[in-house]
C-alpha cells in the first residue's frame, strides 16, 4: 500500500506518479519493469519513490487495486439504471470494455495485466477474484432473485464471474477485429439467450 506521504501529495502529482508508472508497466515485462524510468518520466527522486512506495509491485498493486475499484463502481451504476437486470446490462458493459480498452495505448490494460503476470502473482489474481466475488455478493443482495430461480449465492457468484470474463474478452475481440464487430456481437448475444433460456427453465 502506498504511504500517507503519498496519498497527501497533491492530485497533480499523484497522477503524474501513476501515469508515468502505468506507462512503465504497460511496456514493459515485469522483470524488466525500470524504478528509474518511472522517477525520470515522473520528475521526482528515487529517494521520494521509496517514501511513497515499497517497490514496483507495491505501485503496480495500487495501480490494479484503484481500477479494480472504478471498475465495480461503474458496473453497479450500470446494473441500476437496468433495474438490476445482469443480462440486460451486459451490452452496455462490453461498449464499457472496449471504450477502456482503445483509450489506453494499443490496448495497454490488456497488456499491463499480462507483463505483470496475472497468473503467476497470487496477489493480483486474488484482487481480481476479491473484487469479482464481491460484486457479485453485491448484485445478490440488491437484485430481486425471483426473477433468476437461483437458489444458490455460490452458483449465481461464478455466472457472474464467467459472464464479466466472457464480457472483457468479447470487448477485446471488436478491438482487435473492427470487421467482425457484428459478428462477435451476435455470438455474445447467443450466448446470453441461452444462458436466459437455461435460467428460465430450471
Amino acid at each position: 500500500m502506498p504511504s500517507e506521504r503519498f496519498l497527501r501529495l497533491n492530485e497533480e502529482k499523484r497522477k503524474r506518479i501513476l501515469e508515468a508508472a502505468y506507462k512503465e508497466f504497460a511496456q514493459h515485462p515485469m522483470e524488466d519493469v525500470s524504478i528509474n524510468r518511472i522517477i525520470k518520466d515522473a520528475d521526482i527522486s528515487r529517494g521520494s519513490f521509496y517514501t511513497y512506495f515499497e517497490d514496483k509491485h507495491d505501485v503496480l498493486m495500487y495501480i490494479m487495486r484503484s481500477h479494480k475499484h472504478q471498475e465495480t463502481e461503474d458496473i453497479k451504476a450500470m446494473l441500476k439504471r437496468h433495474g438490476f437486470d445482469p443480462v440486460s446490462m451486459l451490452d452496455e458493459l462490453v461498449y464499457y470494455y472496449v471504450r477502456e480498452i482503445r483509450e489506453q495505448e494499443k490496448g495497454s490494460r490488456i497488456n499491463i495485466l499480462s507483463n505483470a503476470g496475472l497468473f503467476t502473482s497470487e496477489d493480483i489474481k486474488d484482487l481480481c477474484d476479491d473484487s469479482g466475488n464481491d460484486l457479485a455478493d453485491w448484485i445478490w443482495e440488491e437484485m430481486d432473485r425471483t426473477r433468476l430461480n437461483v437458489e444458490s449465492p455460490g452458483v449465481f457468484r461464478a455466472a457472474v464471474v464467467h459472464f464479466r470474463l466472457l464480457t472483457a474478452m468479447t470487448a477485446a475481440r471488436i478491438v482487435m477485429y473492427p470487421e467482425k464487430e457484428k459478428e462477435t456481437m451476435d455470438i455474445f448475444h447467443e450466448l446470453i439467450r441461452v444462458f436466459r433460456e437455461g435460467v428460465e427453465k430450471r
